[in-house]
C-alpha cells in the first residue's frame, strides 16, 4: 500500500512515514480522513475514489486532477488558488519529487508576497 500511495517516494522514507503512522491513535486516523473526504461539516464534496484496479485490469490513481477540481479546489477562493501538478509524483508529492514541490512553494510565496505589500 505504501509503494502504491509514494511509487516514485524512496523506500527508506516511505518505512520512516509507517512507523510514524503506525503510533497513531484510531479515533485520529477516524477523525482525519473524516475531514479530508467530507471536507467542512458545512459542506457537501463529492467523496475520494477509491485506488485500485479498473475492471479492464488498468490501475487508476488515487487522485486525479478531476477529483482535485472538484473536492479539494472549489474549498477554496478561485481568485486565490492556482492548483499545480507535480509530475512523476502521487500521493507525497514533496516526498517524491521534493525541488519540484520546493520550486512551486517558492513561485507562491514570491508571487504572494509581492502582491501583499509585506
Amino acid at each position: 500500500m505504501r509503494q502504491q500511495a509514494g511509487p516514485s517516494a524512496p523506500e527508506a522514507e516511505l518505512a520512516r512515514i509507517a512507523t510514524v503512522a503506525a503510533r497513531a491513535r484510531p479515533e485520529v486516523v477516524r477523525a482525519t480522513a473524516n475531514l479530508w473526504n467530507d471536507g467542512h461539516p458545512a459542506e457537501r464534496p463529492k467523496p475520494v475514489r477509491q485506488a485500485g484496479a479498473d475492471p479492464d485490469g488498468k490501475r487508476r490513481p488515487i487522485v486525479t486532477s478531476e477529483l482535485v477540481a472538484a473536492a479539494v479546489v472549489a474549498r477554496f477562493d478561485s481568485a486565490k488558488t492556482t492548483p499545480t501538478e507535480i509530475q512523476r509524483s502521487s500521493h507525497w508529492p514533496h516526498i517524491e519529487q521534493p525541488s519540484a514541490v520546493a520550486a512551486q512553494i517558492r513561485r507562491f510565496l514570491a508571487s504572494n508576497l509581492a502582491t501583499s505589500g509585506e
